[in-house]
């Protein structure tokens, strides 16, 4: 819920930023524009002139604009390769003409940085709402960036960590506008295709580290892959033109060459097929919505009848319908699935038990039957447990706020907040009403990653799941439960292999 308060403050803050904008533009500064770098990799060294040529030939560019975008965001690898102090004195004097220019900049890390050679060389940049991690907010008039740290001083793959994650999730709830979300790596690598996947309000990810101009719209999140401005592959830069309705994002592409074995004393000599790699990209533009999305899910349960929805193993009457809520009896012990499997998704549903202590769930990308000697099948189950159940062992092998688990052998990865027993990953905080309060879940599954949303707000997270296509089942399980508001969106396929795609019917 949004308190006056944080209304009035969001409103404010809304006018102080379009005043900031018509100030700048009268002074040759867009707001609305926003210059995108990535993969700097500056050094003095002599045999490596190429990646401070190309950083400052993008800085003059910008600075040539009329007018100038208001801001630039660097995406990682700022250093060239060890995060040297030298590396990042170069850097400073590199962008010194950005600040000249009216025109700010705000950093990314990535795995050729040094968090404490940064952070040395740019105290400016020290203070930052997760200890030393380098993240940001970044606000523009129609739209804001949120800037991840992804860098872990050494290993080349990037990751998150759950105080950094806790931010992230504080910092989408608190989003007024739509959002873009920036870190050096992948987004595979972070663990947030499901978070992000099930924000309304994100409208792309945006990252470095391949080099490659590269935008993917047909994802579950659309996603942007940034040139470097020098070192090697895609070199260039991106400019972003954000607007009441969309943001356009163009390429500027100066050069292209393969990744050198080492570093040579200069860029290869330009092969043909690299001048048409260049004259294609050059100017290539994509454009994301900014509007809200609209029609993407439909309902799972029509309010009506279980049409749609095939009994498992329940004898009929199990689960019904009735004055419009999906109601399952709770005995015998079962599983109700849908008619034909899913792969990625976000699922929206209100559940309340009317026994205190009552247990159910939801499976996802399950098989179409139960294991041997289990009413169960495999897959992973969503649980949706009454806060009054008080079985032995409680927050030792289950929790009563949202965990999620594989059963009968399937496999996921545990993440976040994991059981002390190894089994389950549990929720970070307790958000569950109890009987006969309704309770609201987003279920979020993307490429075998898994995002639970309890009332509003991120709790339970999982990835690496297998099957990750698969039934959808209700849980039939000891007493009356209830659900309503039943709604699912289906994502684009990420093309699982057979042996991640569950049993049939």
């Amino acid at each position: 819920m949004i308190t006056r308060r944080r209304f009035l403050g969001q409103a404010l803050t809304a006018c102080a930023v379009a005043r900031t904008g018509l100030a700048q533009v009268a002074a040759g500064v867009d707001p609305n524009l926003v210059a995108l770098f990535a993969d700097t990799h500056v050094t003095r060294r002599e045999n490596s002139p190429f990646q401070r040529q190309g950083l400052a030939r993008c800085v003059r560019e910008i600075l040539a604009l009329n007018p100038r975008p208001a801001q630039v965001i660097l995406f990682g690898d700022l250093s060239c390769a060890t995060g040297e102090a030298d590396d990042y004195a170069l850097l400073r004097e590199l962008l010194a003409p950005l600040a000249a220019g009216g025109v700010r900049w705000h950093p990314v890390l990535g795995n050729h940085d040094n968090h404490a050679a940064f952070f040395a060389a740019f105290p400016e940049h020290a203070q930052t709402p997760v200890a030393g991690r380098m993240v940001s907010v970044v606000e523009t008039p129609h739209a804001a960036f949120i800037l991840l740290d992804s860098g872990l001083d050494g290993p080349v793959q990037g990751a998150l960590d759950e105080p950094q994650r806790a931010w992230l999730r504080e910092a989408l709830g608190q989003c007024v506008k739509p959002v873009f979300v920036g870190a050096h790596h992948p987004i595979k690598e972070l663990g947030i295709q499901a978070l992000l996947a099930a924000t309304p309000a994100c409208r792309g990810f945006l990252y470095g580290h391949n080099h490659a101009w590269n935008p993917d719209g047909a994802r579950a999140v659309p996603s942007l892959c940034l040139p470097s401005t020098g070192h090697w592959g895609d070199i260039g830069f991106v400019l972003a033109r954000l607007g009441p309705d969309t943001a356009t994002f163009t390429n500027t592409a100066h050069d292209f060459y393969p990744r050198p074995p080492k570093f040579p004393d200069q860029p290869p000599v330009r092969q043909p097929e690299w001048t048409d790699r260049i004259k294609k990209r050059h100017g290539a533009t994509w454009t994301t919505p900014l509007v809200p999305r609209e029609g993407g899910s439909v309902p799972l349960f029509n309010g009506q009848d279980l049409a749609g929805w095939i009994p498992l193993n329940l004898p009929e009457g199990t689960f019904f319908v009735r004055e419009g809520t999906l109601v399952t009896t709770g005995t015998p012990t079962g599983l109700m699935r849908t008619e034909r499997m899913y792969e990625n998704f976000v699922i929206d549903f209100e559940w309340r038990h009317m026994r205190s202590g009552g247990n159910s769930g939801l499976f996802v990308w399950a098989d179409g039957h139960p294991a041997n000697a289990s009413p169960f099948p495999r897959g992973i189950e969503v649980q949706i447990l009454d806060p009054g159940f008080n079985a032995p062992g409680k927050d030792e092998w289950y929790s009563v706020q949202g965990d999620i688990f594989p059963v009968n052998g399937s496999r996921l990865k545990l993440a976040g907040r994991v059981s002390p027993n190894g089994q389950r990953s549990f929720p970070v905080e307790e958000r569950t009403r109890p009987s006969p309060e309704w309770n609201h879940y987003r279920v979020a599954g993307v490429d075998g990653e898994l995002s639970l949303s309890v009332n509003g707000r991120e709790v339970t997270r999982a990835t690496g799941a297998s099957p990750r296509k698969g039934y959808l089942m209700l849980e039939s399980e000891g007493s009356e439960c209830q659900f309503r508001n039943l709604r699912i969106q289906e994502l684009p396929s990420t093309q699982p292999p057979p042996e991640d795609v569950a049993a049939d019917a």
